[in-house]
């Protein structure tokens, strides 16, 4: 079963305070968008229950950038997250708690974590370059777009979870045939 954006971004940062590793909200979009992409890849379902959407500069989703938009660019730290909680009362949808008690089952966390291991020591810079490069989901959309209406680019077009499956799975494979070319070497 699927789960909001959020939930996996408030895993993730969990996650990144844990490993001391904090990290900006551009950063949690952008590793919530490969955690559901490796899910499709190694269990065929969607992790997360809501359009991924192609900007301009990059893959959001809305959910996340309007929980954390009072975070701007910079690192969320946990001292800036609980000073930030100050301003729940205003009607912010986030609480310290929310990170405190994942809501996530054991296969999400797994994919998750297994994400966060494999990427936490990219740069955002190098992310990007993973994500949204030439024949990316988020380039085929681009693309699209290029010659029709890019207002759409600016809010936000949807990235059909189709071509997010298909393109994390040929990554997968892509990882397995190379195991598997060089398991058979001396």
């Amino acid at each position: 079963m699927s789960v909001s954006a959020v939930k996996i971004a408030n895993y993730i940062l969990k996650l990144s305070w844990l490993f001391d590793k904090p990290i900006g909200q551009m950063s949690l979009q952008r590793l919530t968008y490969i955690a559901h992409g490796w899910h499709f890849a190694t269990l065929g379902n969607p992790l997360v229950n809501e359009p991924v959407r192609a900007r301009v500069y990059g893959i959001f989703f809305k959910s996340i950038a309007s929980t954390f938009v009072l975070f701007g660019s910079p690192l969320i730290t946990k001292q800036r997250y609980k000073n930030a909680e100050i301003d729940y009362k205003r009607g912010l949808s986030f609480s310290f708690n929310d990170i405190l008690e994942s809501e996530l089952s054991y296969e999400h966390e797994e994919v998750v974590s297994a994400v966060w291991r494999a990427m936490c020591y990219f740069s955002d810079d190098q992310i990007v370059s993973l994500i949204c490069h030439k024949g990316s989901p988020w380039d085929k959309v681009v693309q699209f777009l290029g010659s029709g209406d890019r207002r759409k680019l600016i809010e936000g077009a949807y990235i059909p979870n189709y071509i997010i499956s298909n393109y994390f799975k040929e990554i997968l494979e892509a990882v397995s045939d190379d195991k598997k070319t060089n398991s058979n070497k001396p």
